[in-house]
């Protein structure tokens, strides 16, 4: 796969190969955590040969993690060691990224170390690769509290001191290189993505062991439970070893991201992190295989085997769309495969074979082949997936070489790589801020693409771009499946004409744009989640609301009907409908669904909040204000909340009440211009004027390019009777972002 497949493991896997590639003359790259520490160093020699290099490189990882679970199995007994192996790389999420750039066959390979090191009893060797997992993955610093347990009663616990020296080593080498003390600290910022119920990894069971090996290696888990106080009579002290250490790594892994999944949504739901538990599977399954094939089962055998039953019925009924999201649909696959593995259990009870388990495991291993050959075909990347083909063919549009002096601006990766470029050397590579619409000369271009730039800075949001006479069209382009767009702009003005003829072909103009905008309001994307799934209806109701945003007011109406028919009780119905209305400036209609959707789910935050934006809107802050400080309150991370609840706060001038909640808007959105305004005007609704000017100077010093703090500044200065610092500052304020607002505000005020 590492040589034929053309197909990457997303985003990631570009920006993995990259970090690695360019950290020999880049060695900042080396203390990346985008890039994991140990990953970039293994990588980084071999990605000198290109993506196929860095591909092998982990295909050795792999082969290394595979020779760990084979000498794991052989020293515990549990069967052939080739039968290990083959569970292990049956495994779709492990075989998925077991020749790619990504963490993840680094990951397993030192879990399977760890896994032999617990059978065999080298403790040292133990110590010293869980001090070098986090440079891997930073959350697996969760064994730490494992392995110090497990070590304190052994001669080698003075070696548990080197646990935290790898990663104090990393924060101590980026403190340094970065002159931030808490260097790490601010490193490990995780980006919020859309949440998880708590319970979706444990859910996934099935999908990410596949259909052959979720029965056997849950049949090992509680096996490990039952085995751990039992006396070396019942079971080997090396088999104990083994099942016990692979049960907690398998679990503690699905309780760590189930919490980040539930508690702060950094996971995405992504199944490829729990790729790296594959070994302790591995080993799971064949201890479960091993017990079925020689009979003589036990109560615990036969409750293992209800269990599994019933929660594939129950619990593992559904499969997953683009690996992180729960389907609806019914599936009776794990059902059937779990009333199988019942009757093989019934068979070889009767008449225990000691070669049955070889048989078994053969069966169960094509089982999950054919798992992966029908349900995980777009999981083993064989293919481009359409953003990527996409980008590939933006990367065509433009000329080999830029012109003299032209400076390219972009975002995705994978045109970095697709041209050639660094995207972590800003010379080469310069990011793209609010600032971009105001300071870049003419001629730059700039890849907009409805994943790295749409909604990230403000000024260059499509509709902007497209009313904007300062960038022109250029060419563009538009996945296949209509996942994802992206085109070429050029900045209007002298030095624009250096693009004359100089580019490929490309889209016209206005189908571009007309399927630019049907793709990031996400249209595309909601019908395909509808037609792979057409009885949930979240999707069907977020499907409306995307119709409505995008101006097809008809089609939501539909969407929403298709939801409220599969679940007419359900409250988000009056929720979807209140928020569509209030896009429409219906604003009685909008009050009403927002009021039924309260009256099914009294003080539901979200609920609160909608009524009371639906009120702020309509202009009742007296009757809105009390429903976003009820939401504000419940959901202190939510800056859109805690924004309006101060503005409402503000306007009706509690200032005591609005400071905390725009306080907290201004920490979750340190770069957001409003919640400062909002400050300013609590400090000068308290009569301290002078700390609202030093706070909007302050801000300024950090974001000059943002036009509205000026605005608000000038306004105060002039009501303080400081009218030629308010001129002062607007005009500052129009050198720097060009605002017309700005340019109306000064001459209203010159003598």
């Amino acid at each position: 796969m590492a040589l034929v497949a053309r197909g990457l493991a997303g985003d990631e896997e570009v920006s993995h190969f990259l970090i690695a590639r360019h950290a020999l003359e880049q060695p900042s790259l080396f203390l990346s955590l985008a890039g994991r520490p140990l990953v970039t160093l293994m990588l980084a020699l071999p990605a000198q040969a290109g993506l196929v290099g860095a591909r092998l490189a982990s295909v050795l990882a792999s082969t290394c993690c595979a020779y760990a679970v084979a000498r794991t199995a052989r020293a515990a007994g549990l069967g052939p060691p080739w039968l290990a192996v083959a569970f292990l790389f049956v495994q779709p999420f492990f075989l998925a990224h077991a020749g790619t750039a990504m963490t993840e066959p680094w990951a397993a390979a030192i879990v399977a170390w760890m896994l032999l090191a617990v059978v065999e009893g080298r403790h040292r060797l133990l110590i010293v690769l869980t001090a070098i997992l986090p440079l891997a993955r930073m959350e697996a610093m969760v064994f730490w509290p494992l392995v110090i347990a497990y070590e304190w009663p052994h001669r080698a616990r003075s070696w548990l001191a080197l646990l935290p020296l790898p990663l104090f080593g990393l924060a101590v080498m980026g403190a340094l290189t970065s002159h931030d003390p808490l260097w790490l600290l601010h490193q490990s910022r995780w980006t919020a993505y859309p949440e998880r119920e708590a319970l979706h990894y444990v859910k996934s069971w099935v999908w990410t062991l596949g259909l052959g090996l979720f029965a056997p290696a849950l049949l090992g888990l509680i096996g490990a439970v039952y085995s751990a106080g039992r006396s070396e009579r019942e079971m080997a002290p090396a088999t104990r070893r083994a099942l016990v250490a692979s049960a907690l790594a398998t679990v503690v892994l699905l309780i760590v991201y189930s919490a980040l999944a539930a508690w702060r949504p950094v996971t995405f739901g992504n199944l490829r992190y729990i790729a790296y538990a594959a070994p302790a599977a591995a080993i799971l399954a064949l201890w479960g295989v091993h017990e079925i094939a020689r009979g003589q089962l036990r109560r615990y055998h036969w409750v293992a085997l209800a269990v599994t039953f019933l929660a594939a019925a129950l619990v593992w009924d559904h499969p997953f769309i683009r690996d992180f999201a729960m389907l609806t649909r019914r599936d009776v696959w794990p059902a059937i495969l779990a009333g199988t593995w019942i009757a093989l259990a019934v068979a070889f009870n009767r008449r225990p074979s000691s070669r049955g388990a070889i048989g078994i495991g053969i069966l169960l291993a094509a089982v999950n082949l054919g798992d992966l050959a029908v349900r995980h075909v777009s999981t083993l990347h064989w293919k481009d997936v359409p953003e990527h083909e996409a980008v590939r063919n933006a990367a065509r549009i433009l000329p080999r070489g830029l012109p003299p002096g032209v400076r390219l601006y972009a975002a995705h990766p994978f045109l970095a790589w697709e041209l050639g470029r660094n995207p972590y050397d800003p010379t080469v590579w310069p990011p793209i801020t609010d600032g971009l619409s105001q300071s870049a000369a003419g001629g730059t271009i700039l890849f907009w693409d409805t994943h790295y730039v749409a909604g990230k800075t403000l000024s260059l949001d499509l509709r902007g771009m497209l009313d904007s006479h300062a960038w022109k069209y250029a060419g563009g382009v538009v996945a296949r499946d209509s996942s994802f767009a992206g085109a070429f702009f050029v900045r209007a003005g002298p030095g624009e004409e250096v693009w004359n003829r100089r580019l490929g072909p490309t889209l016209p103009p206005n189908v571009w744009m007309e399927a630019a905008r049907l793709v990031q309001y996400g249209i595309a994307s909601g019908r395909q989640s509808v037609a792979e799934d057409p009885k949930n209806a979240e999707m069907w109701r977020v499907l409306a609301l995307r119709y409505q945003t995008a101006g097809y007011p008809t089609q939501a109406g539909n969407a929403l009907a298709q939801a409220i028919e599969l679940e007419p009780r359900n409250p988000q119905n009056h929720a979807y409908a209140a928020e569509m209305h209030r896009t429409q400036k219906e604003f009685p209609q909008a009050r009403r669904e927002a009021e039924a959707a309260l009256a099914l789910r009294p003080g539901n935050p979200r609920y609160e909040y909608l009524l009371g934006r639906i009120l702020l809107d309509a202009g009742d802050v007296e009757a809105a204000a009390p429903h976003l400080s009820v939401a504000a309150r419940a959901m202190t991370k939510q800056p859109d909340m805690q924004l309006d609840a101060g503005a409402a706060m503000g306007q009706l001038e509690h200032w005591d009440e609005a400071r905390p909640f725009l306080t907290r808007a201004a920490q979750l959105r340190p770069n957001d211009p409003r919640p400062v305004i909002g400050l300013m005007r609590v400090d000068a609704g308290e009569g301290h004027s002078e700390n609202a000017i030093a706070r909007a100077r302050a801000f300024i010093s950090r974001r000059p390019e943002i036009a509205d703090i000026y605005v608000e500044l000038g306004e105060l200065l002039a009501k303080l009777g400081r009218s030629d610092e308010a001129r002062s500052v607007w005009r500052d304020g129009l050198q720097k972002t060009n605002n017309p607002e700005i340019a109306r505000r000064l001459e209203s005020q010159t003598p």
